[in-house]
């Protein structure tokens, strides 16, 4: 994960976002949270990967009776929050807090924002969707039950030219490799930011997979087109850009 890391300690401010990009995605977030969870419930919030607070702030004034912890491994994000009693900021490899955490906090919701795509190694495509796997798996030992998983996530979905898993490796291993400039940039122009740091996207079908094999109820599935990419980019692409916001509850009967 050290790559990783690097990345977004000299890239941090690239992840801030424009602040009319940062109201369209609570604008579409919030709704969801109100529909799953008690607004004046005492609420526990696990941001993994939070990095500047963004998302926090806004659960802390959503939810005045909760309580919110930020886990990211870069400290220059972190040092972008605001300060504020109810919220708990740890520089940690997520890896290393959940193994810390289980069987001592129950989470009433753990959140990945924009983060699953990153949890990768450039040894091997393979090893990555393990360890996105992985990190579900080590999430749930945290989560209350009837709790809920949070996600906003970018996926990839295939346009049929090649079959989608291959596709999928072409992008992870170009994005884990120092390419030349002109390849570099082409990665960029279709809004790769991660060149160096590596991505290994879902598509629909991946996540749903993903979240229904660790027995998670899909309750808010909100799909939509991310980027209007053109012909070109799609076909550099061989494939099409979405995101989709995802609620998934834990059962309570599977404490």
């Amino acid at each position: 994960m050290s790559d990783i890391k690097q990345h977004f300690e000299e890239h941090a401010a690239v992840y801030l976002g424009a602040s009319s990009q940062l109201e369209k995605i609570w604008n579409r977030r919030q709704p969801l949270f109100e529909r799953c969870l008690d607004r004046n419930a005492p609420l526990r919030f696990l941001d993994i990967g939070g990095g500047s607070g963004i998302l926090a702030d806004q659960l802390l004034e959503l939810f005045p009776q909760s309580q919110v912890t930020i886990v990211d491994l870069s400290q220059s994000l972190l040092d972008y929050n605001r300060p504020n009693d109810r919220k708990q900021l740890i520089c940690e490899d997520a890896w290393e807090f959940l193994a810390r955490q289980q069987g001592q906090v129950a989470y009433d919701v753990v959140n990945f924002d924009v983060l699953l795509h990153h949890i990768l190694t450039p040894r091997s495509f393979r090893e990555s969707r393990q360890m996105q796997a992985e990190i579900i798996r080590q999430s749930l030992q945290v989560l209350a039950p009837g709790g809920y998983i949070s996600i906003r996530e970018i996926l990839y979905e295939s346009l049929g030219m090649l079959p989608r898993s291959t596709t999928q490796r072409l992008l992870w291993y170009a994005s884990t490799r120092r390419l030349p400039r002109f390849a570099s940039r082409l990665l960029q122009g279709l809004g790769m930011k991660s060149q160096g740091g590596g991505v290994c996207f879902f598509s629909q079908q991946d996540l749903r997979s993903l979240l229904l094999a660790n027995r998670l109820e899909l309750v808010e599935w909100d799909l939509n087109r991310l980027v209007r990419l053109t012909w070109k980019y799609r076909l550099a692409l061989v494939g099409d850009v979405t995101d989709v916001y995802v609620m998934a509850r834990r059962p309570v009967e599977s404490a």
